[in-house]
């Protein structure tokens, strides 16, 4: 089942680069990965929006069938972690004294943390602060991919980048 989607999905990914690779206008300028801090920056941005979609299908599982919430209070307790997404977005902007790779790895690392721990705890207080730890830090690699490789492309390519950094 979940190896045969993921080899599907591998499958159809090399077949879009040789593609793109080969046609007279290509939907993905693969030159962009050749600007490297496009390529981390991008990779960031998805090592966070994979655990930021996992956390919140399997949060309000947890939250419903392991603690007994309702599915509004399920909703009402994720917010904390939108709370921290919010927060991550207005720190963002200060973070460009910072190395990206730095900022990026320490954010994911964050998010990371706190995604991990809210399926360890069985009390809702811990799963609040936990849950806006780790919106905190994967919405801060997000805001982050997005500036930065909004900064190293050249401005005639950004509405391209920001696609690829999107999807």
């Amino acid at each position: 089942g979940t190896l045969g989607f993921i080899t599907v999905g591998l499958v159809g990914m090399g077949a879009l680069v040789l593609v793109e690779a080969r046609v007279t206008y290509p939907l993905i300028d693969l030159d962009l990965f050749k600007i490297r801090e496009f390529s981390v920056m991008a990779g960031a941005g998805t090592a966070a929006n994979i655990p930021i979609v996992v956390a919140i299908f399997l949060s309000m599982i947890y939250l419903q069938d392991v603690l007994g919430f309702t599915a509004l209070a399920a909703g009402t307790a994720f917010l904390a972690f939108s709370g921290g997404v919010m927060l991550s977005f207005q720190v963002s902007g200060r973070m460009e004294r910072f190395p990206s790779w730095a900022a990026s790895s320490l954010a994911l690392l964050a998010g990371g943390v706190g995604t991990v721990g809210m399926g360890l705890v069985d009390t809702l207080a811990p799963f609040l602060v936990l849950s806006l730890f780790s919106g905190f830090g994967l919405g801060l690699a997000i805001a982050l991919a997005n500036t930065v490789t909004q900064a190293v492309v050249p401005p005639a390519k950004a509405g391209e980048a920001s696609g690829i950094v999107l999807t």
